[in-house]
């Protein structure tokens, strides 16, 4: 899992290599902005949750 802040601005091929590599050694790669963390954490981590195959449907915003 990553946070894109503006410190990735101006490095997304770097990003990109080491998002694909990462995935060619069979990790699932998320990502999400700094922003979106702070203004919907609960949709995050319902993002994260479905990803890893849990159910939180229950988890209210």
């Amino acid at each position: 899992m990553e946070l894109d802040g503006r410190s990735h601005e101006g490095q997304e091929d770097s990003d990109e290599k080491r998002h694909r590599y990462l995935e060619e050694q069979g990790f699932k790669v998320l990502r999400f902005t700094n922003d979106r963390v702070l203004r919907n954490l609960v949709g995050v981590v319902k993002d994260i949750a479905f990803e890893a195959g849990l159910d939180m449907s229950y988890v209210r915003p």
